[in-house]
């Protein structure tokens, strides 16, 4: 898929509907600001929000502190969403970048719920199991 294909709209929406917002209880509220480079500043930062079990995704500045910086290009974090690369070797790849904590990192990674169709984005092309 060509990069000017890739919604980060959609893929933040869909990401929100899998995030495991309960793995988050050891602070009231835990933000995470996400900055897509070479978009347009219409759609270039989101916020996800953590809080009391629940996630939600902001288009706008919430004025919430801030706990976890994400740099990324889009394509980076639908490869991490869809499987086809680990959270890993995405940070290892120039795609996506984090500036936190040690633990806040952690806890990111912990409630990142893979899209639906990660198990087969980790098998070879044509064999994927059904």
């Amino acid at each position: 898929m060509a990069d000017e294909n890739l919604d980060p709209d959609l893929l933040l929406w869909d990401m929100r509907r899998n995030l495991r917002g309960g793995r988050v209880e050891a602070d009231p509220r835990f933000v995470v600001r996400i900055e897509f480079a070479a978009m347009p500043s219409s759609r270039r930062r989101y916020w996800l929000i953590f809080e009391r079990g629940e996630a939600d995704v902001c288009i706008r500045d919430p004025g919430f502190e801030v706990d976890l910086f994400v740099s990324a290009r889009v394509r980076a974090l639908t490869e991490v969403w869809l499987g086809h690369v680990s959270f890993g070797e995405a940070l290892r790849g120039d795609g996506l970048r984090i500036e936190g904590s040690k633990q806040d990192i952690t806890r990111f990674r912990d409630c990142l719920g893979l899209g639906v169709f990660a198990p087969a984005g980790r098998e070879p092309p044509g064999q994927a199991a059904e």
